[in-house]
């Protein structure tokens, strides 16, 4: 069992969650104000690797375990999987949530130690297309090869199948459509406050691959069912959203493959450097690395940007992130930067875009 100081550090852990994700995720707030009330509930969550002891790692396991059996009373306080979910204030939760919990509890410490969380939110696609800009002077009619590092399953890799509706503050819409209308299987929505260049066309995408270090398979039902545990229950349209994703994958499957975010960049930077301009995206990834890491992956972009016209647009949180270029005004700041990259003729520029949401909804480009 971890000691009593790594207990307490934990359960300060949980509290944090509890406290912000309130507004956002009552459920998901009172399970996590639950768990740092109860010490040996909170201490199960050391048994996972060090960068991923986060509470939301044992929110995911609780609630794969779930989707596994619908029928507990656990089920009843979960707006995806009931109707009229009971109060996050009954005072039963705590008591259903320790019982589901410890009659699982092989299974969930399994889950702890062997998986990490993938959270494929597919809404950040209106993060990375409001990133990449304009990019037409730039490509000279060249097309871009997508690599998003992280990939989880791959579902960002469907941004080219993707129409983004931008609802800027001032009353207007910007659209932007694929370069190509193939078979677009959703709009996302995104409002937006403060100026933002948004095309009304994307170029082509001429190639798409995703690394990760556990790759997900959509043709394995528990994998699939690990990408819905990372989603919070009480967001229901973040379900419909995945759901319509993975069925897309599944007709149309991704390129996915093992691979390190600084060890195996390289090789495939450069095999897609044939095929077109890399773009390359990460969204809420680089976290999961050390902050020497982080300034390793940075290095190692701004190595190959030396030798290949390339694009790097990122979302991440500069709280988490201090190895990557944001911008000082963001230094700390809990939400989501939005930055590209760019490197032309071996000439690197960086641009600060936005403050978004972490899933996408909006983007702020007052910093």
């Amino acid at each position: 069992m971890p000691d009593p100081w790594e207990v307490a550090e934990l359960i300060r852990r949980f509290e944090e969650a509890a406290k912000f994700s309130a507004s956002r995720a009552p459920l998901n707030a009172a399970l996590a104000g639950a768990i740092a009330r109860e010490p040996s509930l909170a201490a199960l969550l050391a048994h996972a690797p060090i960068r991923q002891q986060l509470p939301v790692l044992l929110l995911a396991a609780i609630h794969h375990e779930l989707l596994a059996d619908r029928t507990h009373p656990l089920a009843a306080w979960y707006p995806n999987l009931t109707d009229k979910p009971r109060p996050t204030d009954d005072g039963t939760l705590a008591t259903t949530l320790r019982s589901f919990v410890e009659a699982r509890q092989a299974s969930i410490l399994d889950t702890l130690a062997n998986r990490h969380v993938q959270t494929n939110e597919v809404g950040r696609c209106s993060l990375l297309v409001a990133g990449m800009g304009d990019l037409t002077h730039h490509l000279q009619g060249r097309g871009l090869a997508h690599l998003d590092v992280g990939t989880s399953a791959g579902l960002n890799l469907l941004l080219d199948r993707v129409d983004v509706r931008y609802e800027f503050d001032d009353g207007s819409v910007r659209i932007a459509k694929p370069a190509r209308a193939p078979d677009v299987w959703f709009q996302l929505t995104a409002k937006v406050r403060g100026p933002l260049d948004i095309p009304t066309s994307r170029p082509s995408f001429v190639a798409r691959r995703g690394i990760d270090v556990q790759p997900i398979d959509l043709d394995d039902e528990p994998n699939c069912r690990w990408l819905e545990a990372c989603v919070w229950p009480d967001q229901a349209d973040r379900f419909a959203r995945l759901q319509d994703a993975v069925k897309l994958a599944q007709t149309d499957p991704p390129e996915v493959l093992a691979g390190d975010a600084v060890d195996d960049l390289a090789p495939h930077l450069e095999e897609l450097a044939g095929a077109g301009v890399p773009l390359v995206t990460t969204t809420w990834v680089l976290n999961y690395l050390t902050a020497d890491r982080q300034k390793a992956f940075v290095a190692e972009l701004d190595r190959l940007g030396q030798k290949h016209d390339l694009v790097w647009v990122f979302a991440e949180s500069p709280a988490t992130t201090h190895g990557l270029p944001h911008d000082a005004a963001t230094e700390g700041d809990q939400r989501t930067s939005v930055t590209r990259v760019a490197w032309w003729n071996g000439q690197c520029s960086v641009d600060h875009v936005a403050i978004a949401h972490p899933h996408g909804y909006w983007l702020h480009t007052a910093i």
